[in-house]
């Protein structure tokens, strides 16, 4: 499934935000995991051109003022660990806030955003 939108979910990755089917890929749906137990999480683009493993705790551990360098495990651009940049600072909407390239600041040409409102370069949704 090919997605136009962005991600509708607000809670930060906390897990908190459930909608639509489980199961049903017509359509957005989320199933809660804040009771889960796990230390990774897979971000990719629908059609996976774009990927990222990461720990739990480099995405949400909060920063302490801007951007800082977190390490993840492996991606679409690199198959070993490496630091990427990331915003979660207490506050805002919009973190956590990541991006692949610490140069470009994109994720494969897009700017992942927690508040349903990221960036995208290319059109393409970051699951």
């Amino acid at each position: 499934m090919s997605a136009t939108t962005w991600f509708s979910g607000t809670d930060k990755l906390a897990g908190t935000f459930e909608t639509g089917t489980q199961g049903k890929d017509d359509a957005e749906w989320a199933i809660m995991f804040s009771t889960l137990i796990f230390d990774t999480f897979l971000f990719a683009t629908g059609d996976f051109s774009d990927w990222m493993i990461a720990p739990k705790a480099s995405i949400t551990t909060q920063t302490s003022t801007g951007d800082e360098l977190r390490p993840i495990t492996s991606s679409s651009i690199s198959s070993v660990s490496m630091d990427i940049l990331i915003y979660n600072r207490s506050g805002y909407a919009t973190d956590p806030t990541f991006w692949l390239d610490k140069t470009t600041r994109t994720f494969g040409g897009r700017t992942y955003n927690s508040d349903g409102d990221a960036i995208s370069a290319s059109g393409k949704s970051i699951l």
